[in-house]
């Protein structure tokens, strides 16, 4: 599923709507985009659930329910949007879990937190949101993992570290948020691996490599953060590929192409 916000505030998304993320009928192919909702300000979507925050800073969520990732109190799936929180700036969805940071920079989730996702110090679920850290000022979410990017640019990781992906030299899962590194600019989270740009412009990627997504030459996983590019303001990961931007503008792509995510023309 893909979503954008029009210049007037309006969200509009388009794709395969599975469990009601997109529109209330489902499951439905959607090719053109629709209208969901109006004066949103962000979006941010998980596997199968979507959440957005309105220019008033309210706090809306549609889609899979069954780990309470929707933070309503219930497992049931939503297919209209429906208001869960007030006073927030932003959100991350990860596979099914949720995370947002309120207004006071204190970051709250809700969802699957088998893995520790949730960083709130337990394995569990919670149907509803509860304060799991503060002074956040950013957030990610991976497939069981998540990052907070606190305001004075250290990074904290919590949640299943199989792969290394939260970067602490282990494989193990971390039910609270554990710090990471420091002078940090942002961070994104993939499927089992991690990226994050630091103050001297240089990208750091760490976890699952299968497919190269850690851009260091190899598809060895690294539990340990690696240096693998400079001259770098932003970073984004998908499923198992890493998008960056430099400080020239140029973008540039490393990991899973087969199905031409890259778009270079290959599907290599």
């Amino acid at each position: 599923i893909s979503f954008f916000v029009k210049l007037d505030g309006t969200m509009w998304g388009s794709g395969y709507n599975v469990s009601g993320q997109l529109v209330p009928e489902g499951p439905t192919r959607e090719l053109s985009p629709v209208q969901i909702a109006s004066n949103v300000s962000a979006i941010a979507t998980g596997w199968e659930h979507t959440l957005f925050v309105k220019t008033d800073h309210t706090l809306w969520a549609m889609g899979s329910n069954d780990s309470g990732q929707l933070g309503d109190g219930t497992t049931t799936d939503h297919s209209s949007p429906e208001q869960i929180a007030t006073n927030v700036t932003s959100a991350a969805g990860g596979y099914a879990h949720s995370l947002f940071i309120k207004t006071d920079g204190t970051l709250w989730g809700t969802g699957d937190n088998t893995q520790g996702e949730l960083g709130d110090g337990t394995f569990g679920y919670r149907t509803t949101p509860e304060q799991t850290s503060n002074a956040a000022r950013a957030v990610a979410a991976g497939y069981a993992h998540g990052f907070v990017l606190k305001s004075d640019n250290t990074l904290w990781a919590a949640g299943d570290n199989s792969q290394g992906e939260l970067g602490d030299d282990t494989n193990t899962d971390r039910s609270a948020f554990v710090q990471i590194a420091t002078n940090v600019l942002n961070v994104a989270a993939g499927y089992q691996y991690s990226a994050y740009v630091t103050s001297d412009n240089s990208l750091w990627t760490v976890g699952s490599n299968n497919l190269g997504q850690l851009g260091d030459g190899t598809t060895i996983n690294e539990s340990t953060p690696e240096s693998v590019a400079v001259n770098v303001t932003t970073v984004a990961t998908g499923l198992a590929h890493t998008l960056f931007i430099k400080t020239d503008k140029s973008l540039w792509a490393v990991g899973y192409n087969a199905l031409g995510q890259f778009g270079d023309n290959t599907t290599t």
